[in-house]
C-alpha cells in the first residue's frame, strides 16, 4: 500500500499537555516497524466480588469463556513478535478481565517482559475501565507503561502514533466507548501537526471506529461519528483498534482517499478460523517519494 501526504484545512495548533511528542527509539528513521497487540486478557481475577454487582457478573461470563484465551498462546505470540525485533509496540486494551487491582498488578508484571516503558504504548480497554475506578486505580499500577493523559502523541521516526483512550465505565452488558470532546480536539492538532511534519499519521484506540448495526450501540464507539468527521477533513495514513477479538479491515474517507481501518485480533485465542485466529499485527512503514509506503503483516499463534 501507498500512501501520499494528503492536504487539509490548517487546524488550530493548540495541545493538550498529555500531546506532548514523545521522541521514541529510531527518531530519524525512515522505515519503522510498529507491532500491535490487543485484547490479551492475561490476568486472572479474583474469584468473588459483591453479589450481582457488574463484577460478579463479569467473572461468571470469564469462567465460560477463560478457556479461549490461552496463556501458552499469548506466550508463543509474544516470542515470535520479539523476534521481529520491532521498533515499537502497541497494546490496545483489555489486558484485564473486571479491572481488579490485583489484575493491573499482573499485568504491569507482564508488561516487564515485553519491553521497556519508552518502547511501549499501552492504551485502556473496555474491560481495563469496567466499573467506576477501575482505569484510575489500574494507570497508577500500570505506571510508567500509561499516560496520565490521553491522547498521547509519540514520535517514532517518520511515524507519529496516536494513542486514544475510549475506555469508559458501562452498564451491565454494555461494552461501549467514548473519546469525548477534549482528545477529539487534540487529535485534531495533533493530526494537523503531523500533516506539517509530513509523517505517517497513525491513530490507535481500543473500540472499532466503524462498528455499525445493533453491535455499535451495545460495543462501539459513541462518538464515532465525530471521530470520522475529523478523519474526512484533517487525514490519517492509518486507523488500528482491538475490541473485536477478530481480524478486521475497514475503510474510511479522508482527505486525499481511504483511510484504512485495521483490527487485531485477540492475542491470547488460539481460533481455528482465519477470521477468529488470534495473533498480533506487524506494520513495516517506509518513507518513499511522494508519501509513504505500508506493508502489513499477522504472528499468528503456534498451530
Amino acid at each position: 500500500m501507498m500512501f501520499g501526504a494528503s492536504s487539509a484545512a490548517t487546524a488550530s495548533a493548540t495541545t493538550h499537555d498529555a500531546t506532548a511528542i514523545q521522541r521514541a527509539a529510531a527518531s530519524d528513521a525512515d522505515e519503522v516497524w510498529l507491532a500491535h497487540l490487543s485484547d490479551p486478557h492475561l490476568s486472572t481475577p479474583p474469584q468473588q466480588a459483591p453479589w450481582l454487582s457488574k463484577a460478579a457478573l463479569g467473572l461468571r461470563a470469564w469462567r465460560r469463556r477463560s478457556r479461549r484465551h490461552d496463556p501458552a498462546t499469548l506466550d508463543a505470540v509474544i516470542s515470535a513478535m520479539q523476534a521481529c525485533r520491532p521498533d515499537h509496540l502497541l497494546v490496545s486494551g483489555d489486558l484485564t478481565q473486571v479491572g481488579h487491582v490485583t489484575e493491573f498488578r499482573q499485568a504491569a508484571a507482564w508488561l516487564w517482559t515485553l519491553a521497556a516503558p519508552e518502547h511501549v504504548m499501552v492504551l485502556p480497554g473496555n474491560h481495563d475501565a469496567y466499573a467506576s475506578g477501575s482505569w484510575e486505580a489500574g494507570r497508577a499500577v500500570l505506571a510508567p507503561y500509561v499516560s496520565p493523559g490521553f491522547p498521547v502523541v509519540r514520535r517514532i521516526g517518520c511515524v507519529l502514533l496516536i494513542g486514544l483512550s475510549s475506555a469508559i465505565p458501562t452498564p451491565v452488558g454494555m461494552a461501549s466507548g467514548r473519546l469525548g470532546a477534549a482528545q477529539l480536539d487534540a487529535l485534531r492538532a495533533a493530526l494537523a501537526q503531523g500533516r506539517q511534519e509530513r509523517l505517517f499519521r497513525m491513530v490507535a484506540l481500543h473500540h472499532d471506529p466503524c462498528l455499525a448495526g445493533w453491535r455499535q450501540w451495545r460495543k462501539g464507539l459513541h462518538d464515532r461519528h465525530a471521530l470520522h468527521a475529523i478523519l474526512r477533513q484533517e487525514g490519517a495514513e492509518l486507523v488500528v483498534h482491538g475490541h473485536n477479538h477478530r481480524h478486521g479491515l475497514e475503510m474510511l474517507h479522508g482527505p486525499a482517499g481511504p483511510i484504512w481501518v485495521v483490527g487485531a485480533p485477540s492475542a491470547s485465542v488460539s481460533g481455528w478460523s482465519l477470521r477468529t485466529q488470534g495473533g498480533c499485527m506487524l506494520y513495516r512503514v517506509t518513507r518513499c517519494a511522494g508519501g509513504f509506503g505500508l506493508r502489513m503483516s499477522v504472528i499468528p499463534p503456534p498451530v
